[in-house]
């Protein structure tokens, strides 16, 4: 949703806008081109391969850029030691992106067979071998049955602890075939079964919604008066997190709502990139006095 997400920041030219998810710098790169590379953008991203890759897909936009490898709910840090009071427009894009899929070594997918992984920081932390290893059923059933919102979570968590108990499970083949026999006989045809219980652990491993929770509550202290706070998820606990803490802060008086509804990609956008589809976007602005 570049377009969409360009149509509603493009204003802030001369401002200081933070793309809390930088990836390989797409959404960043547009408004940097469309801005002149006029404006002051921040870009932040807890995978040191994705800064990396910005690094060198913005590298014409240098004297305009500040790339930092750190997770978003630490944005009153990177503003803070920036010495910013004030920020024009949040950008937050919570998919994940192709890269982590196909690169089998960091264990984000079941279409290639890697180790159990699944950190979007790959510093240290709990991995997804470590969830589905040492977990108990009865967390097993809550990560999967919540985040997941799988409902089949009861017997998937039940055949991963009967399983590991013969041998660890190690990689992410060996995981989405154990969830396919958890589904039998019945023929799955729209998304693959394994789909929704790896999204599930990886949402755990990151602990994606209670980033995403501490990060908009930071935000709120540091958007300028008319500024845009965008956010682009993919998950309907996602989606819900920001519809209320939207709603919240209407209600507080602190922003207006831009998006009563969320926006959606184009049918054409939908077909150029299937994943686009669950998207959805929200869009506040900061009212100009509370």
């Amino acid at each position: 949703m570049v377009n969409e997400v360009v149509h509603h920041l493009k204003k802030k030219r001369d401002g200081v806008i933070i793309d809390c998810t930088l990836g390989d710098g797409g959404h960043a790169k547009k408004l940097l081109e469309t801005l002149k590379g006029q404006c002051r953008l921040i870009g932040l991203d807890q995978d040191k391969e994705a800064i990396a890759r910005s690094r060198e897909n913005l590298k014409e936009f240098k004297d305009s850029i500040i790339l930092k490898n750190i997770n978003f709910a630490l944005l009153d840090t990177v503003c803070n030691e920036l010495k910013i009071a004030r920020v024009d427009a949040f950008l937050f894009d919570l998919g994940i992106s192709l890269d982590h899929l196909m690169d089998a070594r960091r264990g984000f997918s079941f279409m290639h067979d890697g180790p159990l992984d699944m950190r979007m920081d790959q510093r240290g932390g709990t991995t997804a071998y470590d969830i589905v290893n040492n977990a108990s059923q009865s967390e097993l059933y809550r990560i999967i049955g919540e985040y997941g919102e799988e409902r089949r979570a009861g017997r998937i968590a039940r055949a991963i602890v009967n399983a590991r108990g013969k041998q660890a499970i190690k990689t992410t083949h060996e995981l989405a075939g154990l969830i396919e026999k958890c589904y039998g006989r019945k023929r799955f045809s729209k998304i693959h079964p394994a789909t929704k219980t790896f999204q599930a652990i990886r949402i755990a491993v990151n602990r994606e919604l209670e980033s995403l929770k501490n990060a908009l509550d930071k935000v709120i202290h540091f958007i300028a008066y008319d500024g845009i706070i965008c956010v682009i998820s993919f998950h309907s606990l996602e989606d819900r997190i920001v519809k209320y803490t939207f709603k919240d802060w209407a209600q507080r008086g602190l922003v207006n709502i831009v998006t009563k509804k969320p926006i959606r990609p184009s049918r054409e956008e939908i077909i150029q990139n299937v994943r686009a589809r669950s998207a959805k976007m929200r869009i506040a602005k900061r009212s100009l006095q509370e």
